[in-house]
């Protein structure tokens, strides 16, 4: 079994990385959702990956990055631009100091300064996994990498970022509008009233529930089905994406430069992206490689 070391990532709090010392050549970048956060929103694809079989060989040459970010105060432009800088610091070539281990860190192993896996990491395939806002946050930030090139640079010289697979679990693309106990739960008389108040204070949820949203979305989906459009052979501008048959949360519905895989009976918005070993759902690592 391929060894993947846990590491916190500096300057992204939060942030942390699951290193393979393996040969590496994949890159795969996780983005929670509203209120989410790395290790819960993806549990436990971190402890799942080297017990499913199937795609054991696959996970062992990967690198596992779970991006922070402040998904209930900021708004999805500003934390776009956050993911923008993050990606940019590790794909295709992150920094080497994240693949250092030293004495002082890990007390309890016989080292002092030791390196995980192979050195330069240069990737060759980059997996970009969001889940709800985290989508719209992906997708946001690949259409703006792609205004600051050229229509030449795009169809001669794109950046590698491009070439990313999407995976997208339950995305929030077409908005938020809240059902069942949810919606109930915001409009009780009282017991509604502080979590309707919560909504309208964050930044993020005005994007994805008002009326602001539709513009916001409707205007990135324009955008990437322009890309898509006129550059086929850049698989960022298209994702395959899934949702429960429970979801109460996000609004249902593909894209049409989108696949849509399957809907998947029992599971909510929050169940969809978490494999568990109790129950034998392992279809979220299938679903990413």
């Amino acid at each position: 079994m391929t060894d993947h070391w846990p590491r916190a990532i500096p300057h992204y709090r939060k942030s942390c990385a699951l290193l393979s010392e393996s040969n590496v050549t994949t890159a795969v970048v996780f983005v929670h959702g509203f209120n989410g956060n790395p290790s819960g929103t993806f549990s436990d694809f971190q402890g799942l990956i080297h017990l499913h079989p199937p795609t054991l060989k696959w996970w062992a040459g990967t690198d596992l990055y779970f991006f922070s970010y402040r998904s209930v105060t900021d708004n999805i432009t500003t934390s776009s631009e956050r993911f923008r800088e993050f990606l940019t610091w590790v794909f295709p070539s992150p920094p080497r100091e994240l693949f250092l281990l030293e004495q002082e860190q890990y007390p309890w192993l016989d080292l002092r300064v030791r390196q995980i896996g192979q050195w330069p990491r240069n990737y060759e395939k980059l997996v970009l996994v969001g889940h709800s806002e985290g989508a719209v946050v992906i997708r946001r930030t690949i259409c703006d990498i792609a205004r600051t090139y050229t229509d030449a640079q795009l169809t001669t010289t794109p950046n590698p970022i491009f070439s990313a697979s999407l995976r997208l679990f339950a995305p929030a693309t077409s908005g938020a509008k809240p059902k069942g106990l949810w919606s109930l739960l915001l409009n009780l008389p009282g017991l509604g009233l502080p979590g309707r108040a919560f909504l309208e204070w964050s930044r993020a949820a005005s994007d994805l529930t008002n009326q602001s949203s539709t513009s916001l979305l409707a205007d990135l989906k324009d955008e990437v089905h322009k890309y898509e459009e006129k550059y086929k052979n850049l698989r960022a501008f298209r994702a395959k994406t899934v949702f429960g048959t429970k979801e109460s949360v996000v609004i249902v519905n593909k894209w049409r430069c989108d696949d849509n895989e399957v809907s998947l009976k029992g599971h909510s918005h929050t169940s969809i992206c978490k494999p568990q070993k109790k129950t034998s759902y392992f279809y979220p690592l299938d679903f990413v490689t």
